[in-house]
């Protein structure tokens, strides 16, 4: 008998009889259509052209209010209209970061960009958060979680503290969205003033946890406790508790790991930890070695499908940085390889300057990764992340 929870069959029920149809299913594919990886060249000074031509574009793209053309038609030279503050903190936060990194004219783009978003913040949780709307009289968490972030990158940049009460409030918002079982709210109710129970995403928890943990001994406040219950959360139960199949390589997550092993006063990772970081890199391993045989000819996205966004080659390629920098994880070639790989092949899809003369408006193209004619910002964002990430680790003696 199949055992059942709610009249369906359990997670673990529906994962063994997935894994063995997809284990046989693989298995026949693989016989019939094997294809070879294209992995790309990769070193240091391609990925810091690459990055810089990311930000250049961020500059190009930007509004006289900070904002972003968010979503951009290539192929007809428009603007589709829609923006989120979200992704908007998260190429604020990629900004910084390349404004540490020394990249001409990324600190003058995201000030900018932070200058709007200070026009939103709102008293929330007994703190302040983003005012980024979703439906109803309620805010995405995610768009605060990647803001503190976004001014934890400001603060390294600047030398200058003057932000640290915002960071304190940010991350008191940030604590009022998580549960005693560590789960995080994804919506924020503006009207009752407290996290909407029960609404999750596959990514708000480990924003929020990657900025909780690195608000740990950097500014007054107890951010361990509430840290260390969410990264125990998404180790032991999320993928569970959310109904989550396939489980989430969260590449937020590794960030988290990564700054929870640099924590003061010794080693906090367990087993446990160390084992769901290993869990992650598999998840994104696997994935990078699939999205590497996608060629974008006929043949291929026939048999693999289309290729994917730059946004998402761009996130596993941060993860499987992130997790190089977790000591005691292990298999330090295969996430090397890995890592590189992924790299590899965010270099050879992003837009060269004579690919952008093909289309109407050449200097909105150049820098972008596209899929089907389209790119938003966060193609560029989490793309120009991982080729910082793996630079400093190729350059780390």
């Amino acid at each position: 008998m199949v055992p059942r929870r709610g009249g369906r069959p359990t997670r673990r029920a529906r994962v063994g009889r997935g894994l063995a149809a997809w284990v046989c299913t693989f298995g026949l594919a693989r016989a019939v259509l094997a294809q070879p990886e294209h992995c790309g060249t990769v070193d240091p000074t391609r990925m810091r052209v690459a990055i810089d031509e990311a930000v250049q574009w961020a500059g190009r793209m930007q509004e006289p209010d900070g904002r972003w053309i968010y979503r951009y038609d290539a192929r007809t030279d428009t603007d589709l209209g829609i923006y989120e503050l979200v992704r908007h903190s998260g190429m604020t936060m990629a900004l910084y970061q390349a404004a540490g990194f020394g990249v001409p004219g990324a600190r003058e783009t995201a000030e900018r960009a932070d200058a709007f978003a200070r026009t939103r913040l709102v008293a929330a949780g007994g703190g302040q958060a983003l005012a980024a709307p979703v439906d109803g009289d309620g805010y995405d968490v995610g768009a605060t979680a990647l803001y503190l972030n976004a001014l934890v990158y400001r603060r390294e940049v600047s030398g200058s503290t003057d932000d640290d009460a915002l960071l304190v409030e940010l991350g008191r918002f940030l604590v009022a969205t998580v549960a005693p079982s560590g789960a995080v709210a994804a919506q924020w109710d503006a009207g009752d003033d407290a996290p909407r129970v029960g609404t999750s995403s596959p990514f708000t928890t480990g924003e929020a946890l990657w900025g909780i943990s690195r608000l740990e001994g950097l500014v007054p406040g107890s951010w361990r406790e509430p840290a260390l219950r969410v990264v125990r959360y998404l180790a032991t139960a999320r993928d569970d508790a959310e109904d989550r199949w396939p489980d989430v390589p969260d590449h937020w997550a590794a960030y988290s790991l990564a700054q929870i092993a640099r924590w003061d006063g010794g080693p906090v990772l367990d087993d446990e930890l160390l084992a769901y970081g290993r869990r992650i890199a598999a998840l994104e391993s696997l994935s990078i070695r699939y999205e590497s045989q996608r060629t974008g000819s006929g043949f291929s996205v026939a048999t693999r499908g289309p290729i994917a966004l730059g946004a998402g080659v761009g996130a596993l390629t941060e993860a499987l940085a992130a997790l190089r920098a977790v000591p005691g994880l292990g298999h330090e070639r295969a996430l090397r390889d890995r890592a590189e790989c992924a790299a590899g092949v965010l270099l050879d899809r992003q837009t060269t300057a004579a690919e952008a003369e093909r289309y109407p408006a050449p200097e909105r193209v150049r820098g972008t990764w596209l899929r089907h004619g389209i790119t938003q910002i966060d193609d560029q964002q989490h793309a120009m992340s991982a080729l910082m990430l793996l630079v400093e680790l190729e350059e780390t003696p």
